[in-house]
């Protein structure tokens, strides 16, 4: 029961991780050292699973499965989901510099803790598949997001997206959502709200690529680990600049210089101009102590992992 309360919390973490755009839940679920077992379970959800399922074979299909396990971390990510959607939105729209700040610290700390797990560091392949990663990870923070689209078919796209940041670390789930133009829609107007209407085809695209992805990860997890873990530092590096804490919006214009507004009246973003702060005051040094409790936050954790480990 302990053991998985444990599992339980994790999956709280990589709930709450999922609504931070910058943030990926796969990076938590790696830090957690629970990613792996999480794939594996979700690709062997096939027809041999829904084959023992069906012929009453209960014992074999948990087995098979690792049923129990996988259901307790969903019901920790949903419960992450729902019960912080309203708070993180609250601190995203008034904190939004310190909450970067922490991310900024949690994710600087987690790449090494991460990439110490590549057994062959010098490989020349694990190198070029880390900077390929982290090229990659930062071309993504400079496209402009699209408009918000409500279609049905709209959202079950972006539920298959979002499969990707769901279960390939270092890739945001909510940030794939800003610059598909439908964050707000789907996170505030969808999940704060439980609007059904934009939730269910979402929900769907989700169940879609769910087995497709997770299938192709177990695959290279299983042959080619070093170099996947090696690619995932490298994107999880590079997705620094979506969580650096100084940087100012740069808005969408028309042709005449206007703003580009929501359907609520809402200038769109578009990008963020990266600075340095300039000046020393109280708000820089909360920002500079919440990028080094982000970080202790990772070097604790592993610490009391260690010890728990001995």
């Amino acid at each position: 029961m302990k053991e998985y309360l444990i599992y339980f919390f994790k999956g709280i973490a990589m709930g709450a991780a999922y609504l931070i755009p910058g943030v990926s839940g796969g990076t938590a679920a790696l830090l957690t050292g629970i990613y792996e077992r999480i794939i594996h379970s979700l690709k062997s959800i096939d027809f041999n699973a829904f084959k023992l399922l069906f012929t009453g074979k209960l014992r074999e299909f948990v087995q098979y499965t690792d049923v129990f396990f996988l259901l307790t971390v969903i019901a920790g990510i949903l419960t992450g989901l729902f019960s912080l959607a309203t708070l993180l939105t609250f601190l995203l729209n008034n904190y939004s510099t310190y909450v970067g700040a922490y991310f900024f610290g949690l994710i600087l700390a987690s790449v090494p803790f991460i990439g110490r797990n590549v057994t062959k560091k010098t490989h020349w392949l694990s190198i070029l598949l880390f900077l390929i990663g982290a090229t990659f990870a930062a071309t993504i923070s400079l496209i402009s997001p699209a408009m918000e689209n409500s279609s049905m078919l709209y959202l079950f796209i972006n539920g298959m997206l979002v499969v990707i940041g769901m279960l390939l670390p270092g890739i945001s789930s909510s940030y794939i959502l800003v610059l598909t133009g439908n964050y707000k829609l789907v996170v505030i107007d969808g999940v704060n709200k439980l609007n059904w209407a934009i939730l269910l085809p979402f929900f769907v695209g989700i169940l879609v690529g769910i087995p497709i992805l997770s299938r192709f990860l177990s695959w290279i997890l299983t042959k080619f680990k070093d170099f996947l873990i090696s690619l995932v530092s490298g994107i999880i590096f590079g997705s620094l600049t979506l969580l650096w804490p100084w940087k100012t919006p740069i808005y969408k214009l028309t042709e005449l210089g206007h703003e580009v507004l929501t359907k609520t009246g809402e200038p769109i973003i578009e990008g963020y101009h990266l600075v340095l702060p300039k000046t020393l005051n109280i708000n820089l040094l909360i920002t500079i102590g919440l990028i080094v409790a982000g970080f202790l936050s990772v070097w604790i954790v592993d610490k009391l992992a260690e010890q728990k480990n001995e």
